[in-house]
């Protein structure tokens, strides 16, 4: 039975009536299953993902949207369990207890396209609409927390915006749009005729439990996130800077690439010379397997590399700094130890340095109802560090081509985002 939740900050402007429960598996998965960790799973144990789908009037009601689930949850058990250390071996693992995943039901005081014009969606605040821990009947702690809190949220228009809240530690957002989709196929009946594959075994071997209570700094400097819609032009027009140069063949540029350096070299000359970063971390779908995530059990797959130079990136020519990321990148999935001396450092993956993340492969519009693709589709994380992180993800349905229209989603410290997005409104019209 639903249970109304405490009134937030959010309930107040645009959310309400807000009720809790809990969704688990039509099946018992049975005793002692568990689901191992590794290092790459642990380096993201303090970040979460948020998606955002925004649909217009679908005809759905509650009832519809929450009949399949108990047998989405079956296909992906994993989801369900909680954050343990077995207590034989130290490690730390996910406790396939179907416990089952929290569903927040409300509504909006707006309709969906009101919402769209907000400015505010395009920052930090999501209006309440993603569910947020700690704020769901539970204290944010995931050996207690549901590993996934999913919000669906109908506005007086008929139309439903659903909130994803997705434990970075189960996978990344390859993985938790996969998991999305196939939910849309299973509210049109289409069941799965397979299990879920297991991904291949990582290179980084098991989490040991000494990384447990690690957390990341929380002294920093207030970080807010904006979102840039950059438009199949725009990203011609920047590209048309490079064909000049004889450094670079603009052909082999991909998006990507293009705004990774855009706005590495724009935040560069916000920074001053000994503050600028000279070294990013970079990562991509190292396993290429994007679009086949929604036949594999959730994971962790990305590359993480580092390019570091030694000039001024706010001085150098963008030709020069594009060459850079395609032949001087180092990996850096090996060095990721959560039991050596230096596991402090390097359990901060995102922001410990500026991050770009590329998850233009990921099919964040496959999620559709009865048909019914979303307007709107948005991915972010939290818990990231103050050095910043830049993802990009598709920008509509219809971003099929490389060169289709971005979405970029940028965090960093409240005072450099509103120079930045001054600086790319002045000089590209990107806003």
């Amino acid at each position: 039975m639903p249970t109304p939740s405490a009134p937030s900050s959010h309930t107040n402007d645009l959310i309400y009536d807000r009720k809790l429960t809990s969704v688990v598996p039509a099946k018992v998965t049975g005793e002692g299953r568990v689901h191992p960790l590794s290092p790459l799973d642990m380096s993201n144990k303090s970040n979460n993902v948020k998606g955002l789908y925004v649909f217009e009037n679908t005809g759905l009601q509650a009832g519809d949207l929450k009949a399949p689930m108990f047998k989405w949850l079956v296909h992906f058990v994993v989801v369900c369990g909680r954050i343990r250390v077995a207590e034989e071996t130290g490690e730390v693992v996910i406790k396939m207890n179907d416990a089952g995943i929290r569903l927040i039901e409300a509504k909006a005081r707006v309709s969906v396209e009101e919402w769209l014009e907000m400015e505010g969606r395009r920052g930090c605040d999501d209006h309440g609409l993603v569910p947020e821990r700690g704020e769901v009947g539970d204290a944010g702690d995931l050996s207690f927390s549901p590993l996934v809190l999913l919000q669906m949220t109908w506005f007086k228009c008929g139309g439903l915006v659903l909130g994803l809240n997705w434990a970075h530690i189960l996978g990344d957002i390859f993985s938790a749009s996969a998991f999305m989709n196939v939910l849309g196929h299973f509210l049109q009946g289409q069941y799965p005729t397979k299990p879920l594959q297991i991904p291949k075994p990582t290179k980084l071997g098991i989490a040991n439990s000494t990384a447990q209570n690690q957390r990341s700094s929380a002294n920093g400097p207030k970080l807010r996130s904006y979102s840039l819609h950059i438009s199949k032009q725009q990203l011609d027009d920047i590209r048309s800077t490079l064909i000049c140069s004889k450094n670079v063949k603009v052909g082999n540029v991909k998006p990507f690439e293009l705004i990774t350096v855009l706005i590495w070299k724009t935040i560069a000359t916000i920074r001053n010379k000994e503050m600028e970063a000279r070294a990013v971390t970079i990562c991509k779908n190292g396993s290429g397997d994007g679009h086949n995530r929604e036949k594999m059990i959730p994971y962790n797959g990305l590359d993480i590399t580092t390019v570091q130079v030694d000039f001024s990136v706010a001085e150098v020519d963008v030709s020069r700094l594009v060459s850079v990321i395609a032949e001087q990148t180092i990996e850096e999935n090996n060095a990721i130890d959560l039991n050596g001396e230096d596991n402090e450092r390097r359990f901060h993956v995102y922001g410990e340095r500026l991050t770009f993340l590329d998850f233009d492969g990921a099919n964040v519009y496959g999620f559709e109802m009865k048909g019914k693709c979303p307007r709107y589709v948005n991915y972010s994380l939290d818990g990231v560090g103050d050095g910043g992180v830049v993802l990009v993800i598709p920008g509509s349905k219809s971003s099929s081509k490389a060169w289709d229209s971005k979405l970029v989603t940028v965090i960093l410290p409240e005072h450099e985002l509103e120079e930045l997005k001054t600086l790319l409104k002045t000089r590209w019209d990107i806003q």
